[in-house]
């Protein structure tokens, strides 16, 4: 497998993905669309965290990875039943449709916000970029 130029680019397509697959699952006429839409989003989703923890693994210094991938767990396996509690609370004032709609639309935005966000501020080849300390080694 070759890697990937510009991560930070596959991560905001993937989870931009995973976002619209959720909506669409959400508005799937039939079970089985929903169904075939709702794995393409989930392998979006799994592509997006295969490239995440990959690019954790490569900026974060040696004496930080095993703290850093220790909250990674924790946020992911521990915090997903409290997210997923919450979400059931407001799904039943609401309802399940318009909360995953919900939740996706706001999900994707903010990707797409963080991503412009973190290309402004270290632009490869940029004299920006080129003055930070660690540009080299943290850039997305």
């Amino acid at each position: 497998m070759r890697p990937t130029r510009r991560p930070a680019r596959a991560i905001t397509i993937s989870l931009a993905g995973g976002c619209v697959g959720l909506i669409a699952f959400v508005h799937a006429p039939v079970l089985a669309a929903g169904l075939v839409l709702l794995f393409l989003a989930s392998l979006a989703l799994t592509t997006a965290q295969v490239h995440i923890v990959t690019r954790v693994q490569q900026v974060t210094p040696d004496q930080l990875r095993g703290a850093i991938s220790g909250l990674s767990a924790i946020s992911q396996s521990g915090l997903a039943g409290v997210a997923a509690a919450g979400m059931a609370m407001v799904a039943g004032n609401l309802g399940a449709s318009s909360t995953i709609t919900g939740v996706a639309a706001v999900s994707g935005v903010a990707v797409v916000l963080s991503s412009v966000r973190a290309r402004s501020q270290t632009e490869p080849g940029s004299a920006k970029a080129a003055d930070t300390p660690r540009a080299a080694s943290t850039r997305l």
